[in-house]
């Protein structure tokens, strides 16, 4: 029992820095590995303080739900222990290759309002106007124009004339004999002569 007392003396003496001041004025200049380490330990004390005043009243502390919450807190160490280490990786990563080709490709497409209000100032159309090469002679006439406005538009199919898909079938089904679904067999001469005995 002394060496528990004398052990208690150095805690007190230990944490006499962290008790001077409040919890947030002790984290407020600190790293947030710091900050971590920090709280990971005052948690691991006061869980371990309840272990060992279980253990003082005779209980069985090793069956107490505080052994659950020590080895918890004991799980934030390692996690502490590799974040020193550097052995944390981060989870996501950019990829810069595809971010730069999504990038360019907005870049190359995008029109600015300017140049669309200029489009149709001159009475281009805007969807052509992308599409129209610099050596290409450029329409003057009218005729020139509708030529233009023809080539242009895509090819038109021809339509066929409409029609009904189930003309003619009544008369077709009128005309012809329903079969009988069930054709009748004939009676063997084995079967004849059973039943006329």
């Amino acid at each position: 029992m002394e060496t528990f007392l004398t052990s208690f003396d150095t805690l007190d003496e230990t944490l006499a820095p962290l008790l001077a001041k409040s919890l947030p004025d002790t984290l407020v200049n600190l790293t947030p590995l710091q900050k971590a380490k920090a709280n990971v330990m005052l948690s691991y004390i006061i869980n371990d303080l309840v272990w060992m005043f279980l253990k003082v009243q005779g209980h069985d502390a090793a069956n107490h739900p505080v052994m659950a919450q020590l080895k918890r807190v004991q799980g934030y160490f390692e996690k502490i222990k590799e974040a020193e280490l550097g052995k944390a990786k981060p989870t996501q990563r950019l990829d810069r290759a595809a971010a730069n080709r999504f990038i360019s490709s907005a870049v190359k497409s995008a029109k600015t309002a300017e140049q669309i209000e200029a489009d149709r100032s001159h009475g281009k159309h805007s969807r052509f106007s992308s599409l129209a090469r610099p050596d290409a002679p450029q329409a003057t006439t009218s005729e020139d124009v509708a030529v233009v406005e023809q080539l242009s538009q895509p090819p038109s199919k021809k339509k066929r004339p409409a029609m009904d898909p189930f003309e003619g079938y009544e008369s077709k089904a009128a005309e012809a004999k329903p079969a009988d679904p069930m054709p009748k067999k004939k009676k063997s001469k084995k079967l004849k002569m059973k039943a006329t005995e």
